[in-house]
């Protein structure tokens, strides 16, 4: 039987302990295509908690703690499977350097500013290519105000 890795739902950047860098999509249209996609081949299912989840129990469903244990997750487990969907909407900024521990907001009164430098974050699926360059590779991207045709 054939294996699909699919991840779905936000993939966060951590700013600290307690606050992360997301977005608001939780993962469900993707989560349906593992639903759909299970019914010919085994599936398992990567996402971070709080999102969507396929409705078929048999998939195997697996937790991240964010873009660096998604990655390390992703890239050990590609080169066993016959294809790789990453649906999963990954933070693409995240902070330079988390700051240990709580952001101490009482250290500043309201209204400073706090430069916190942020990077692009890894391409996983450019890594996928790398540890696994035969894997079938799916990625989507998500864009914002792209007309139909465009998206097409």
């Amino acid at each position: 039987m054939k294996k699909i890795l699919i991840t779905g739902g936000p993939v966060h950047g951590k700013l600290d302990d307690v606050k992360i860098i997301s977005n608001r999509f939780k993962g469900g249209l993707i989560a349906k295509l593992a639903d759909q996609l299970s019914e010919r081949t085994e599936v398992i299912y990567l996402t971070s908690r709080g999102s969507k989840v396929p409705k078929n129990e048999d998939i195997k469903v697996i937790y991240h703690d964010g873009l660096f244990d998604y990655q390390d997750i992703v890239l050990k487990m590609a080169p066993d499977m016959d294809a790789v969907i990453l649906g999963g909407a990954v933070a693409n900024l995240v902070p330079q350097t988390p700051i240990e521990g709580k952001f101490p907001s009482h250290n500043y009164n309201v209204g400073d500013v706090v430069n916190i430098p942020f990077v692009i974050a890894p391409r996983i699926i450019d890594k996928v290519k790398e540890v696994a360059p035969k894997v079938h590779l799916f990625g989507f991207k998500l864009l914002s105000n792209v007309p139909h045709e465009e998206l097409i």
